[in-house]
């Protein structure tokens, strides 16, 4: 019945830009360009690439999304990351509410007999919060992430390293020949091998019998 009830309406959109951001938040909406957040984001860090005009030179940034914005998100957080690698990553998951308005079609808004109101429809969807600062944050928080500048070359990865609170330890690497040979089956021992395999044992014809042959 909801369902049959929504096709009579059409989701009323929201746009323009939040009043009640910081100066260091970024609201990253689903049908935003990367591009346009990225560079939003670098001016505001205060990046060297960045042109002059509408730079600053903040000490963090924090990029929030929702629902089908959240891998937007990630990707404008990874991009500017790559840009500046000094920057110190906290990552939270979380759930907003939301209240959706809805509207009836035109076709059903101006019906004398079934003309139907406006709907508020509350809604709870998934969003993430992701914190780019060039301070130091809590290396305790499970979606702390070391900046990728501090991250070792090739020849440390294979000592190990820490990444916050876990120490990241590689896996030996097995060769061609150790894995085959640990894979297959073991052999005979040399004593076993060796000596040849006895008949088997033929019992003695019984008593019985023999006398049946005498007669």
């Amino acid at each position: 019945d909801n369902a049959q009830l929504l096709e009579k309406y059409v989701k009323v959109p929201k746009s323009g830009r939040a009043s009640n951001l910081k100066e260091n938040e970024i609201r990253i909406v689903a049908s935003g360009k990367i591009r346009v957040y990225v560079e939003y984001a670098l001016s505001l860090l205060g990046n060297a690439d960045m042109i002059d005009e509408g730079k600053k030179d903040l000490r963090s940034v924090v990029l929030e999304g929702v629902d089908s914005a959240i891998n937007k998100v990630v990707t404008v957080a990874e991009i500017v990351k790559r840009k500046q690698p000094d920057l110190h990553q906290q990552t939270t998951i979380h759930t907003v509410s939301l209240m959706e308005t809805w509207e009836p079609k035109p076709i059903y808004k101006h019906k004398k007999q079934q003309a139907l109101p406006p709907l508020q429809i509350p809604r709870k969807v998934p969003g993430i919060t992701i914190i780019l600062s060039k301070e130091p944050l809590d290396v305790h928080h499970l979606g702390y992430q070391p900046p990728l500048s501090s991250l070792p070359s090739a020849p440390e990865l294979q000592e190990g390293f820490s990444c916050g609170t876990t120490t990241v330890v590689p896996l030996p690497i097995l060769s061609s020949s150790s894995s085959s040979s640990s894979s297959s089956l073991p052999l005979p021992s040399s004593s076993s091998s060796s000596s040849p395999a006895s008949p088997p044992s033929v019992p003695p014809p019984s008593s019985e019998k023999k006398k049946k042959k005498k007669k």
